[in-house]
C-alpha cells in the first residue's frame, strides 16, 4: 500500500477541522481538556506518596468521586507532560500509581493509558528505548482487549518511532502502515498526518530527497490547518535539513530560523536546540568560527537544560572539529572523549562510531598506532541493536579506511568485514563490493594472493552486476597486479588493458596511468626494456595531470633504473 495519507471525505475532513481544540485521550471521548486544577495536583501528591497498597487503595476508595475514568486519563497526560521529567522520575512514579488504580478498578483502557504515558516518558525523557518497548507493548495488548482502535494506532506509530531511533527503517516503516491503516480507521486525521511525517523522516535517512521533500510538503499545510505549531515546525525544519544535505545553505538557513521560531512559540526546547545545531553546522560550512560557537554553546546550554546527552554530545563533537581546524589538537580530542562519553549512555552506534572516528584520526596522526587500534577494538565491542542498516555500515567503512591508511591492517580487516555484513543486510551491494576490494588489498600487501583474488573476484562481480565501471576497473587492476607479482606476465598485460579502457570511459585518469605504469612493469620483467621505457613515459604525464606526485617519482625511479 502507498505511504501517501489516506484521504478522508471531505465531511470527515470538514468535522476534524471544527474540532481542532479538542483533546482525544481515548477512543470514545472527545471535548475541550478540562483546566488541571491545584487540587488535582494535590490529590497526585498525596497518591504517590501512599506508603503501601492498602493505603493507596484507601485514599483512592476515599476520593472515589474525584478520582473518576476521566481523571485518570487526564492524569496520565499530566504526568507525560512535566517538564520535570527531565530530572526527575515523579511522572514515572505517577503512572505506576495511576496503573494500579486502574488494574484494580477494571479499567483497563485507563490501565493502558498510564502504560503508555509512562512509554512516552521514558522515550521522549528518557531516552531508555527498551523500557519504553516494553511499556508500548504492553499498552498495545490491553488497548486491543478493549477494542480502543486510535490508542492501538498510537502504540504503533511510538514503536515505530522507537524502530526509527534505533535506524531501523524497515521495521519503523511497517510500524508507521500499520499505524496509518488504524488511524484511518479511527477518523484520526491528525495520526494521519503524523505518519506521512515520518514516512518523510525514513525518506529523508534514506538520503531520498526528493521523495522527503514531497512527503513534508504534504503534511506542512495539514499541520497548519490542524493548529498543530509542533507539526508544522518539524516539518519545516526537516525541509531544512533536505537544503543543508543538498547544499543549499541560505535556504537551510532561512528554513532553520522560520522552525526556530515556530518551535519557541511552541515552547519544544529540543526543536530549539536542533535548529541552533544545525545554523551551527553551517555557520562551520561557511568558516563562520565565531558564529559557529555561539550557535552552538546556546544549543549546548538547551540539550543540557532538558537532560539530551545526545543533542549534548552532537555540539560537543562538532566544537571539537572547531579546535581541530584552529589546529588545537589537544582541546579537540579532549572534547571529542566528552562527546564519546555522552554517546556512551544514550547514542546509536553510527554516532558513537564517528566520534571514535575522529579520535583514531588524531591517534594515528600522532603516530599513536596502538591507542588508534584500541579505538578500533572499542568501536567493534561498541556494535548493539542499533548497528543496523547503511549508516551503521558507513560508519564502520569510514573507521576501517582510516586503519587502512595507517597500515593498521589487522585491525582494518576486522572492521571491514562487519561493515561488508552490514551492508549486505541493507542490500547495498556497492557497499559491500567497496568491503570486498578493500578487504582483497589488505591480503595483497601481506603477499597472501590466493585469498587477495578471491576476495576481489567477488567483488568484481557485484561491482558488474551495479553497472559500476570505475569498480570493475579497480577490480582487474588488483588482479593484474597480482598476476605480476606471481609472473603471470602476459595474464597480466590483458587485465591492465582490459583495466585501462574501463578507467578511460569512467574518466579517471590516475587509473589509467597505473595501469599504464603496470603493463611498462609487465614489460620489464621480461627485459622487454625499450617498451618498458615508452610505457614509464607515457604514465608520467598522464600521473601529473592527476596531480600524483608519488606516481611521477615512481615513473622517474623506473627510467633511472632502464639508464640513459
Amino acid at each position: 500500500m502507498p505511504t501517501g495519507l489516506i484521504r478522508a471525505s471531505k465531511k470527515k475532513l470538514t468535522l476534524i477541522l471544527a474540532l481542532l481544540a479538542c483533546t482525544f485521550w481515548i477512543q470514545g471521548y472527545a471535548g475541550s481538556e478540562r483546566v488541571w486544577r491545584p487540587q488535582d495536583v494535590e490529590m497526585l501528591r498525596k497518591l504517590v506518596h501512599a506508603k503501601n497498597s492498602g493505603e493507596l487503595k484507601k485514599l483512592s476508595d476515599s476520593n472515589s468521586g474525584i478520582i473518576t475514568e476521566e481523571w485518570l486519563f487526564e492524569a496520565g497526560n499530566h504526568a507525560s507532560s512535566l517538564e520535570s521529567n527531565y530530572t526527575d522520575d515523579a511522572g514515572l512514579r505517577i503512572t505506576v500509581v495511576l496503573e494500579e488504580i486502574a488494574r484494580r478498578s477494571g479499567l483497563y483502557g485507563n490501565a493502558a493509558a498510564a502504560l503508555y504515558a509512562r512509554g512516552d516518558i521514558l522515550l521522549d525523557y528518557k531516552y531508555r528505548y527498551r523500557d519504553a518497548e516494553r511499556s508500548y507493548a504492553r499498552a498495545l495488548a490491553l488497548f486491543k482487549k478493549e477494542d480502543r482502535i486510535l490508542w492501538q494506532a498510537r502504540c504503533i506509530n511510538r514503536l515505530g518511532d522507537i524502530f526509527l531511533r534505533r535506524l531501523d527503517y524497515k521495521g519503523a516503516g511497517e510500524k508507521f502502515r500499520n499505524a496509518l491503516l488504524l488511524f484511518h480507521k479511527a477518523g484520526s486525521i491528525f495520526g494521519e498526518v503524523n505518519c506521512e511525517k515520518r514516512f518523510g523522516d525514513i525518506s529523508l535517512a534514506l538520503a531520498d530527497y526528493d521523495k522527503a521533500e514531497r512527503q513534508y510538503r504534504q503534511a506542512l499545510p495539514l499541520y497548519k490547518k490542524l493548529g498543530s505549531l509542533l507539526g508544522e515546525a518539524n516539518c519545516v525544519k526537516r525541509i531544512g535539513d533536505i537544503a543543508f544535505f543538498t547544499d543549499k545553505t541560505s535556504v537551510a538557513r532561512e528554513r532553520y530560523e522560520r522552525a526556530l521560531s515556530l518551535y519557541s512559540k511552541a515552547g519544544s526546547i529540543l526543536g530549539q536546540a536542533n535548529c541552533l545545531k544545525m545554523l551551527g553546522d553551517i555557520a562551520f560550512a561557511e568558516k563562520k568560527f565565531r558564529d559557529m560557537e555561539k550557535e552552538l554553546n546556546e544549543a549546548l546550554t538547551l540539550y543540557r537544560k532538558i537532560k539530551s546527552s545526545q543533542g549534548e554530545a552532537s555540539c560537543l563533537m562538532r566544537l571539537g572539529d572547531l579546535m581541530r581546524a584552529k589546529s588545537d589538537l589537544p582541546q579537540a580530542e579532549n572534547l571529542y572523549r566528552r562527546a564519546l562519553d555522552c554517546y556512551s549512555m544514550d547514542g546509536t552506534f553510527p554516532e558513537k562510531a564517528e566520534c571514535i572516528r575522529r579520535l583514531a584520526e588524531l591517534a594515528y596522526a600522532k603516530q599513536n598506532r596502538r591507542e588508534g587500534d584500541r579505538l578500533g577494538e572499542q568501536a567493534l565491542r561498541s556494535l548493539d541493536e542499533s548497528a543496523i542498516g547503511r549508516k551503521a555500515a558507513e560508519a564502520l567503512y569510514g573507521l576501517a579506511g582510516i586503519a587502512y591508511d595507517s597500515r593498521s591492517y589487522g585491525n582494518a580487516e576486522k572492521l571491514f568485514r562487519e561493515a561488508g555484513y552490514r551492508y549486505r543486510e541493507a542490500n547495498s551491494d556497492i557497499g559491500l563490493a567497496n568491503c570486498l576490494y578493500r578487504i582483497g588489498e589488505i591480503h595483497f600487501y601481506r603477499k597472501n594472493f590466493t585469498a587477495s583474488r578471491s576476495f576481489v573476484e567477488k567483488a568484481r562481480a557485484l561491482y558488474r552486476r551495479e553497472g559500476s565501471a570505475l569498480g570493475k576497473a579497480n577490480c582487474l587492476h588488483l588482479e593484474a597486479d597480482i598476476l605480476l607479482r606471481t609472473a603471470l606476465y602476459k595474464a597480466a598485460r590483458k587485465l591492465y588493458e582490459q583495466a585501462r579502457g574501463l578507467y578511460s570511459r569512467a574518466g579517471s585518469i590516475l587509473g589509467e596511468a597505473n595501469c599504464v605504469f603496470g603493463l611498462g612493469d609487465a614489460a620489464f620483467f621480461v627485459k622487454h626494456y625499450r617498451t618498458a621505457r615508452e610505457l614509464y613515459l607515457n604514465a608520467k604525464p598522464l600521473y601529473t595531470r592527476a596531480g600524483s606526485r608519488l606516481g611521477e617519482k615512481n615513473c622517474d625511479k623506473r627510467l633511472q633504473e632502464l639508464g640513459p
